[in-house]
């Protein structure tokens, strides 16, 4: 690049080598200037040589730039990674298009232009480059009917627009990627040989459902291939990079049974490979690594033998002269992942800590080296799996973490797995220094000692209830707990605090939980959700609302009259089992599963979401709650028409716009920044966004969508002092929201993903907004908008298992404590550090509770007067009690 420039500054200006009498001769043209500008990285840079190259054209017509001047342009910016390559792109088309139709004949973009701009939008990664790329395939398509053959579409162009779909990480952007591979195939069939499909096509679109966790699509991609194959339609045969897709798809998938899955899959490489002289399926390092995965993050029985003997064979088969399936970092890591996070009995944890001992010390052999992922994962399984008592315990982690800090490699996953542990941190650190002689820079002194959280009281024991327990609600004063189960043996249980007192704060040594009911009967399909109505402080009548698969909402209240004073015990076999909850409503509109409910503050709105992607909201006149009334007139529109002091709902709205399930729905404030009314309900989607929906004259609408709202404040500055007014490109979200968690005041949002991150989200009022984020600005619905920006994550919260529960404690407690729940069956408490602030908050594992339940965490919550209790539930049917201690410091 250096010399090309050079060369064309010598060529402008020849006396500088004595060589004027020759000015004219080498005076550069538009033939220089591309070849210069075809050397560069920089966007920028590419465009102040374009327009020194306009600048001269006026005194000599051999400098007017060219199509191909452009278009290496356009390239250079594709080249250079710039995150506003595919908007500069664009606008360097139009710019074509202007000169063009001004007469410019040597300037018409063609299909190397069209296909140069298309790339450059599908790498842009912002969240309208599909609907970008595909508005200038239609533009491509456009001008060649009208005439223009150079811009006939190929299928580059389609690659690329099937790449812009791809990469968009949006919901809907697989199946429009699948949607227009068909297309593309059906054309080609009819004649459009320069459209037809090649392997890269299909693998994209494989690649596009397996970042979404969809394999099953992605499976259906890779047979239809085959199926086209075998009729002789393609002449086209799945190569091992078309596997590997299927292969990585079943890795980031959340069926339970897709290790497995992905181990056929690999062995039916392995066997093809056997036949094909040609060996283009046969398997590589990445189809191991990646079925290994698979096993890492299932939980799957004795994954750790699974990924050990994987591991086995990759070296039989490497030792056999097959060298690329020699072992890397990411399978002995991936191998070490399995054994730290096993989960399961006793004898399944101390196997895979003998796997996992075995497989560090090999690694160490190996010449690879270790880096902080595995030093990490080594720490914690030998945490995790070696008992306390275990003299070996300490001595193999300190050990480890010297060596880490020798090597380099401490960071903050190796720091985290150390926390539990500060006595050993702070051993191992001083020993590092004695026998260093020096601190690893920025690594600190002690480790703080974290709080503490211990099981105090299991309700419903996992052998006893025989199906996973899904959702779990305290009553608003704290008396009563509700919990659903779900198939094969649906229903409700409900627990009343024996030592329940209006009058003093709860406390956890305090309870004394009694089951007093239990509902079976109304209900056809698995309970999904329960909530308890905020009952008024002078009647406090228990009322339950319940969601179900069978596509209802049921309302339920509590009765004296039906209690059963022989009520005892917990055992469902139980004859004397009573239901003191009747039901006084039944709510129907939803077209399928019905997934959460939630009640607004006053109990005067319940809302509730489901797997037809709509949120209901509907009113309620209950006289118990505390935004009751004490008289109704029914309406025509009720759900249902029951007697007034029961209560009577109507359907106040129905919210489109999700494009996929609904998971999850809360209430919160409005602050009087969205609409006229004094609440929002947020809702959380299959498709990775969250929704912010507002009232206004009687009416919902959505004020908001979450999903790309990342705002660089304009008061904050770069390294160069320079104002950093622009959005950071990139979902926050690559997967489902699970959950949600809003804190007391409701200008701090948590979201929980299938990912394994926890999303944090503040909320601005509108002149915050105005001022801190003009760029934001543009985009609000009105000028009184406020603004829900993440002002950070929490990208493993869950050690990349989905994060499926989130709670924030209530205010009462006054700590601010976090509690998750997620698939690695584990529950963390998470504090805000002092570092941060509320624009760029800092947050720190506080407790944890490892192996809370024998399967997924499906809720936690806080009791809502006692900030030291939690309850939670999960797939093993069992519904715990917890104890948060925080330490003495805190």
């Amino acid at each position: 690049r250096r010399t090309t420039k050079r060369i064309l500054e010598l060529m402008k200006n020849p006396e500088t080598i004595g060589l004027e009498k020759l000015k004219l001769q080498l005076s550069p043209d538009v033939i220089s200037f591309s070849s210069v500008m075809a050397t560069l990285t920089s966007g920028h840079e590419a465009e102040e040589l374009m327009a020194e190259m306009v600048e001269l054209c006026s005194k000599n017509s051999d400098m007017r730039p060219d199509t191909v001047a452009y278009n290496t342009l356009i390239k250079v910016w594709g080249r250079s990674g710039d995150e506003i390559a595919g908007e500069r792109s664009e606008a360097i088309l139009n710019q074509m298009l202007d000169v063009y139709r001004d007469g410019s004949v040597d300037v018409r973009p063609d299909d190397v232009t069209y296909n140069s701009v298309i790339h450059n939008v599908a790498n842009s990664n912002v969240p309208d480059s599909p609907h970008r790329a595909r508005r200038l395939l239609e533009q491509m398509k456009k001008s060649y009917e009208s005439g223009i053959i150079a811009v006939e579409p190929n299928i580059i162009t389609y690659n690329s627009v099937l790449d812009a779909f791809a990469k968009s990480g949006r919901a809907e952007s697989a199946k429009m990627a699948e949607e227009l591979l068909f297309n593309i195939e059906e054309s080609s069939d009819k004649g459009a040989s320069d459209i037809e499909p090649d392997l890269y096509s299909y693998n994209i679109v494989i690649n596009a459902w397996g970042s979404r966790g969809v394999a099953t699509k992605a499976v259906h991609i890779l047979d239809h291939l085959t199926s086209r194959s075998i009729e002789g339609r393609t002449s086209l045969t799945a190569d091992v990079t078309t596997y590997n897709s299927v292969l990585h798809a079943w890795s980031q998938s959340s069926d339970r049974n897709a290790a497995i899955k992905a181990l056929g899959l690999l062995e039916i490489m392995l066997k093809l490979a056997e036949g094909r002289a040609d060996l283009n399926v046969q398997p590589n390092a990445y189809s191991f690594s990646t079925c290994i995965n698979a096993f890492s993050k299932s939980k799957f029985p004795r994954k750790a033998r699974q990924t050990r003997d994987l591991l086995r064979r990759m070296k039989k088969l490497s030792d056999d002269g097959q060298k690329n399936m020699r072992p890397n970092i990411y399978v002995y890591t991936a191998v070490l992942n399995a054994c730290a996070y096993t989960f399961g009995r006793r004898e399944e944890k101390e196997e895979a800590l003998s796997i996992g001992l075995e497989t560090f010390e090999e690694l160490r052999q190996s010449g690879i080296g270790v880096n902080h992922v595995a030093y990490g994962s080594f720490i914690r399984l030998c945490r995790t799996l070696m008992q306390e008592k275990d003299a070996r315990r300490n001595h193999f982690i300190s050990r480890a973490f010297r060596q880490c800090c020798s090597d380099g490699q401490v960071g903050d996953y190796v720091l985290r797995q150390l926390r539990p542990i500060p006595d050993v941190y702070a051993s191992s650190l001083k020993a590092y220094i004695d026998r260093e002689g020096k601190v690893v820079k920025e690594l600190p002194d002690t480790c703080e000692e974290m709080a503490t959280l211990s099981e105090f009281e299991t309700l419903s024991p996992s052998e006893l209830s025989g199906s996973p327990a899904w959702s779990a609600t305290f009553s608003i004063d704290g008396k009563y707990l509700a919990v659903c189960f779900g198939n094969p043996r649906t229903h409700v249980k409900i627990w009343e605090d024996g030592n329940f007192n209006s009058g003093s704060t709860a406390r956890s040594s305090s309870y004394d939980w009694k089951l007093v009911s239990t509902i079976r009967e109304e209900h056809k399909r698995t309970i999904r959700s329960v909530a308890f109505a905020p009952t008024s402080s002078v009647l406090r009548v228990p009322v339950l609302a319940t969601a179900s698969f069978d596509g209802k909402v049921l309302i339920w209240e509590h009765s004296a009259d039906n209690t059963d004073p022989a009520l005892s015990g917990d055992d469902d076999s139980s004859t004397s089992e009573c239901n003191n909850f009747e039901p006084i409503a039944q709510l129907e509109g939803h077209e399928s599963e019905v997934k959460c409910l939630a009640w607004n503050a006053t109990g005067s709105l319940l809302g509730s979401c489901g797997r037809d992607k709509t949120v209901w909201v509907w009113e309620c006149f209950l006289p118990g709650t505390v935004g009751g009334h004490e008289t109704t007139t029914m309406n025509p529109m009720l759900a249902t028409e029951e007697r007034d002091d029961q209560g009577e709902f109507e359907c106040l709205a129905v919210l489109q716009g999700h494009e996929g399930d609904v998971k999850s729905i809360t209430f919160g404030p409005s602050h009087s920044q969205w609409g006229e009314g004094e609440e929002i309900l947020i809702s959380a989607s299959y498709d990775d966004t969250i929704r912010i929906w507002a009232e206004e004259g009687g009416d919902w609408y959505c004020a908001a969508t979450l999903g790309n709202n990342r705002y660089i404040p304009q008061c904050m500055s770069d390294n160069r002092g320079e104002d950093l007014p622009k959005i950071i490109s990139g979902a926050v979200h690559s997967s489902t929201v699970w959950c949600l968690g809003l804190s007391p005041g409701g200008v701090r949002l948590f979201g929980g993903s299938q990912d394994g991150s926890m999303s944090i989200w503040k909320m601005y009022t509108a002149s915050e907004r105005k001022r801190l984020f003009p760029q934001a600005s543009k985009n609000a619905l009105s000028s009184t908008d406020g603004l829900w920006n993440c002002v950070g994550t929490l990208p493993d919260a869950h050690s990349a298992y989905a994060v499926l529960a989130v709670d924030c404690a209530p205010s009462c407690a006054g700590h601010g404590r976090i509690a998750s729940g997620g698939g690695d069956n584990a529950i963390n408490i998470y504090r805000e550090d002092p570092g941060g602030n509320s624009d760029e908050p800092k947050f720190a594992l506080d407790a944890v509770a490892n192996d809370a339940h024998d399967g997924d965490v499906n809720c936690i919550k806080w009791h809502p007067r006692d900030g030291t209790c939690l309850v939670s539930c999960g797939d093993d049917g069992a519904v715990i009690l917890w104890n948060y201690k925080q330490t003495p410091k805190q």
